[in-house]
């Protein structure tokens, strides 16, 4: 079964320190890691954002990615931006997963869409926000999070779908990314006078974020971007 699939792409990443979407995971932005996972298994892969912050989203081969915006909202309740994925699918079922959530496989996506309507599980605890529900859900969704209700009550009554705990990971901390970019970089350039590795860090800040990266590196350089 073909169906549409969305990264929800949207929060505060408060704890990240910079958007989480655009934090680098594998070489890419994690968002795009989490909907390379959806890209295997889905006709069609999206982001769910809340606004355009003008820098680039695309697939490892530099092709576009689909970016669906959710209208102004008073809140940042996740149910908000899984209503827009719901109301802009294609599709009768509909794909979603946390930007901060890249880990799911291919085999547990099949799994899913097998038991459909679903919710991922670690066997221990309900994943509400990685599941495959009914398009036709979206206004309860919207309901839902205007009520400022769990998204859990969204799933209810869903099909529990045990996937490996290792694909269950949240990713929305620094130190659960490893090693970045810069601090990589950083780690080769032991010798260098301070003042040039800080403006060699602030270059290659800048080349990640004309790939759509932003790397949450608690040491800037000379000048921090926006």
């Amino acid at each position: 079964m073909v169906i549409d699939g969305f990264v929800l792409a949207g929060g505060a990443s408060t704890r990240m320190g910079v958007d989480k979407a655009r934090a680098p995971f594998g070489g890419r932005p994690l968002a795009v890691a989490a909907a390379e996972g959806l890209r295997e298994v889905c006709g069609r892969a999206a982001l769910v954002r809340r606004a355009d912050d003008g820098l680039p989203w695309r697939w490892a081969d530099g092709g576009a990615i689909e970016v669906v915006l959710e209208p102004e909202a008073p809140d940042r309740h996740p149910l908000w931006g899984v209503a827009q994925a719901l109301r802009s699918a294609r599709t009768p079922l509909v794909a979603i997963v946390p930007c901060d959530v890249p880990g799911v496989s291919r085999e547990s996506w099949a799994r899913l869409v097998a038991d459909a309507p679903s919710v991922a599980s670690d066997g221990g605890r309900i994943h509400p926000l990685v599941a495959v529900l009914p398009r036709a859900w979206a206004e309860r969704a919207a309901g839902l999070a205007a009520a400022g209700a769990g998204a859990r009550d969204l799933v209810s009554g869903c099909q529990e779908v045990a996937l490996p705990v290792g694909e269950l990971v949240d990713r929305n901390r620094p130190e659960d990314l490893g090693p970045g970019p810069i601090a990589h970089l950083r780690s080769r350039l032991p010798h260098l006078p301070a003042e040039v590795v800080a403006r060699i860090l602030d270059g290659e800040r800048e080349r990640l974020r004309a790939r759509g990266i932003l790397d949450p590196d608690p040491m800037p350089g000379l000048s921090s971007p926006p």
